[in-house]
């Protein structure tokens, strides 16, 4: 009976939705007022719902048989098993399949995690390398630049021995002992060969340090800077650093090869410290950093 009233309830709606035809209304208004007969006859077949109707009669009519309705119950029960059975494989998938990602994305994350660091030691590394490397240009530089000019000023001095020699000799063959002793006791050929070598030390030094001076006037106060005079040429003080940036930190070794004191050397070594821009605490390890390039 209840089948019968949602039938009707749903025909009678079913038209505002999509319009049927009059003759399929009435058959169906004749069919839900008739009394149960085991067999309907068959709907007129000019009718646009009549195969539906029919087949919905149809279906009530056998459902009204008890043997019949638990047999479709039965059916209608193996077919929901059977659903709820698919469900569940799905949802157990479903669940391994989201383990299984869940267990991915965790190494994926481990893994990135350790190529993050791998990547930070490698650039760690990368900057020593480059560090070391940029110090053994400049080691060759240095060696290359500096075997070549004392080379050459080796060369030439050995070749003005040789012409002091023979002059000496000369002097004591024609026996002329007071004007040997004139040359020998003066300053003036020491003071030139001295002259010489620095400016010896100087053009190799800034040949391979060209920006020495502006590298170092930039870790000093803008009062404190250096201004050259020549470009091709050093001062005491620069001299002292420029030592300091080959390797030289011992004053008593610069002062003997700069031919002053050592409080000379320790005193320009101190005022550098004290003009030195405020947040640099070691001057000299700064210096040490100029590059040649």
């Amino acid at each position: 009976m209840r089948f019968k009233i949602f039938i009707y309830i749903l025909l009678t709606f079913f038209p505002l939705i999509t319009p049927c035809q009059g003759k399929d209304k009435v058959y169906l208004e004749e069919y839900l007022s008739a009394p149960l007969s085991p067999l309907l006859p068959p709907p007129p077949p000019n009718t646009r719902y009549a195969k539906q109707s029919y087949e919905f009669a149809i279906l009530d009519k056998q459902m009204d048989n008890p043997e019949m309705k638990i047999d479709h119950l039965i059916k209608a029960v193996i077919r929901l098993k059977i659903t709820l059975g698919i469900i569940s494989l799905l949802c157990i998938s479903l669940i391994l399949l989201m383990l299984h990602v869940h267990k991915q994305m965790t190494a994926l994350k481990l893994a990135t995690k350790g190529l993050k660091i791998t990547n930070r030691n490698l650039e760690v590394m990368n900057v020593k390398f480059n560090s070391m490397n940029r110090e053994l240009l400049d080691a060759n530089l240095i060696k290359e630049e500096y075997v070549g000019y004392f080379l050459d000023l080796c060369s030439k001095y050995i070749g003005n021995l040789e012409d002091y020699r023979k002059m000496v000799t000369n002097k004591i063959a024609a026996k002329r002992f007071d004007e040997l002793q004139r040359t020998t006791s003066s300053s003036s050929e020491k003071g030139n060969e001295i002259k010489e070598l620095y400016n010896y030390f100087d053009k190799a030094f800034l040949k391979i340090y060209p920006g020495f001076v502006a590298s170092l006037n930039e870790l000093l106060k803008k009062e404190e800077r250096f201004t050259s005079k020549h470009n091709d040429l050093l001062n005491t003080e620069l001299r002292i650093f420029a030592l300091i940036r080959l390797g030289i930190t011992d004053s008593i070794k610069i002062a003997s090869f700069l031919r002053c004191s050592v409080q000379t050397v320790y005193n320009y070594r101190s005022k550098i410290k004290h003009n030195c821009l405020d947040d640099i605490t070691d001057i000299e390890k700064e210096i040490k950093k100029i590059s040649s390039y």
